[in-house]
């Protein structure tokens, strides 16, 4: 019997953090860490190797259109795709060369969309000064790799627009400065982060940094 689930691993050595669900038949809990390893290319060969390096806690179990819809709506609300705080480089709707590059589908584009991600995470940092400018010809070369790799590029530009683009330009001041840490598992993000991650988690306890 399958008894699917998501999971969030932790890299005690580096912090970073990873969220997956898993689902095939005959799945279940007790394989992560043991059979099972993420299906991430980044995560998994290190996760098998040195599997004591890992800490993990199951966050929901379900069925498996329940735990792919909560999956996606973790991904969404820690921003993990753009956060360096996690190991996760892709999710069902935005697509990422490093582990979803399948039948070589993104690998053209892999070193564009890299370099978009990492300029989405220095604006969102703040590592210009909360205020920069980003040349519109970046936000039309997403757009125009959307046609080649299936949209999911496309989908990138949609989530480097959220975090307050419009027009190329910063909408206003991305930088919170104010950051907390989860006692419990050692995540940190901005307040409002935490305790949404604490209210669904069942973590408690935070740490001002």
């Amino acid at each position: 019997m399958s008894t699917p689930y998501v999971y969030r691993i932790t890299d005690t050595l580096t912090g970073k953090m990873y969220i997956g669900s898993r689902y095939a038949k005959g799945c279940h809990p007790s394989d992560l860490g043991v059979t099972y390893f993420t299906s991430s290319n980044t995560v998994k060969p290190i996760y098998k190797s040195e599997p004591s390096r890992f800490v993990h806690s199951i966050l929901v179990t379900g069925d498996s259109t329940y735990v792919r819809k909560v999956e996606r709506t973790l991904l969404k609300m820690y921003n993990c795709v753009l956060s360096e705080t996690y190991y996760n480089r892709h999710d069902t709707e935005i697509g990422h060369p490093e582990d979803c590059a399948k039948g070589g589908r993104h690998a053209v584009e892999s070193g564009q969309l890299a370099s978009l991600r990492t300029k989405a995470h220095q604006i969102s940092a703040g590592k210009k000064g909360g205020m920069a400018t980003v040349a519109s010809g970046h936000l039309k070369k997403v757009a125009s790799l959307g046609g080649k790799a299936g949209g999911k590029a496309h989908m990138l530009s949609g989530h480097i627009k959220n975090l307050g683009l419009a027009n190329g330009k910063i909408s206003g001041e991305l930088v919170m400065k104010m950051k907390v840490k989860c006692s419990e598992c050692g995540m940190v993000s901005t307040p409002a982060s935490i305790g949404r991650h604490q209210k669904f988690s069942g973590h408690s306890g935070k740490e001002k940094l």
